[in-house]
């Protein structure tokens, strides 16, 4: 009876299941981009993310590619389709433990030309599939843990909290903080030395957040992930510091009609 109880209170990720899984994914940036020179508006990137599972020795595995993709500027949509998008979101090999800890991925290391706090293409599928690191034991109400993990391009630090443990599911209250610095050029392109920058952007991102862990499926079904990023503009040749703020919201659901393992 104890050994039952037991296994009901761990928590731990699975492959996606044969017929696969569809996440609903929404990514919304609000205030000061580092599009086209320097743009204050808000954009909000609209995908579904198939994922399937892999074979693999010794770790879970599962590929990652977009079925849909869409992206609007204040409201109206820019003329980028899904093919448009492939080549920075191509098909992507996740290896992980149960634990949600990325083993390996496969994407390429695209140079993106801008940074915008919290997002880049290779770490996408990571922060759909595998949101939050689980901690080793018993997850029960009230428990409490931290985990290093990349958001963006940059590691943040998690603080997680388990606020309800209902059945089979479990609510985490998420806490992130992320330090992070790039060089730019004139044109707010980020560029690899500090000889081919105009200046150099530090940043500052802060948020909170819930994850639903589904115990029957091995996965989480909903995650939520709001805001904001200051980031401190230092000319490098002569020039006053200025400073961009940026309000950012990730929205990801595990489709209803996805089955459980």
């Amino acid at each position: 009876m104890l050994a039952w109880i037991a296994a009901l209170s761990i928590a731990t990720y699975s492959a996606p299941p044969a017929e696969g899984w569809t996440y609903r994914v929404r990514l919304t940036f609000d205030g000061d981009l580092p599009l086209l020179g320097g743009q204050r508006g808000k954009a909000e990137v609209r995908l579904a993310l198939r994922s399937e599972p892999v074979e693999a020795s010794e770790a879970l595995a599962a590929r990652i590619e977009p079925e849909a993709f869409e992206i609007l500027f204040n409201g109206e949509p820019l003329p980028l389709t899904l093919e448009d998008a492939r080549p920075y979101l191509p098909p992507t090999t996740l290896r992980y433990s149960g634990s949600g800890k990325v083993l390996s991925n496969d994407a390429p290391e695209l140079a993106v030309p801008v940074r915008i706090p919290g997002l880049h293409p290779k770490r996408l599928p990571e922060t759909v599939l595998l949101p939050i690191e689980l901690p080793q034991g018993d997850l029960v109400r009230g428990a409490r843990w931290r985990y290093d993990k990349p958001l963006g391009e940059a590691t943040a630090a998690f603080e997680a909290r388990a606020v309800s443990v209902v059945g089979e599911r479990l609510s985490i209250d998420l806490r992130v903080t992320q330090d992070s610095a790039a060089f730019e050029d004139e044109a707010l392109q980020v560029v690899p030395t500090e000889s081919e920058a105009a200046a150099r952007a530090s940043t500052r991102l802060t948020g909170s957040g819930r994850a639903t862990f589904d115990r029957s499926r091995g996965a989480v079904t909903s995650f939520t992930l709001k805001g904001s990023a200051v980031t401190t503009v230092e000319p490098l040749r002569g020039g006053r510091p200025s400073k961009r703020r940026l309000r950012f919201e990730y929205d990801v659901r595990l489709e209803a009609g996805s089955k459980a393992r």
